[in-house]
């Protein structure tokens, strides 16, 4: 990825939280989340939050399948790598997990938005 920035200069980075975690419980020696922010940061102009397991057994059917979920409902593994890295509220911030339309999702969406509002 650095060669190609580094080659291309016009392109930018935009970073997915789960797919980076997938890939990590895949290849353990593969970079995590704070490893590519702090090494492309100055590329880096999207960042997309969700945690990579499907974590809506309560609120959907068990047939509901995604690998997106928001943070809010994940084990916070994710979010307290987060807070460890400076800079993330100079990013762009996609809410990347999927959110039901009724009552809960306005609800587990107030809470994901008050989550990010502690980065710094």
């Amino acid at each position: 990825i650095k060669d190609l920035l580094n080659h291309y200069k016009f392109l930018d980075l935009v970073l997915d939280s789960s797919h980076i975690n997938q890939i990590k419980e895949k290849y353990k020696n593969e970079y995590n989340f704070s490893h590519y922010f702090k090494t492309f940061k100055d590329k880096v102009k999207e960042i997309q939050l969700s945690s990579n397991k499907n974590n809506y057994e309560k609120i959907f059917s068990k047939k509901f399948k995604t690998d997106h979920s928001l943070i809010i409902l994940s084990d916070k593994k994710i979010f307290k790598e987060l807070m460890q890295i400076k800079g993330l509220r100079l990013t762009n911030i996609v809410i990347e997990g999927v959110v039901p339309f009724n009552y809960k999702g306005e609800n587990l969406l107030s809470r994901e938005i008050e989550l990010y509002q502690k980065f710094r």
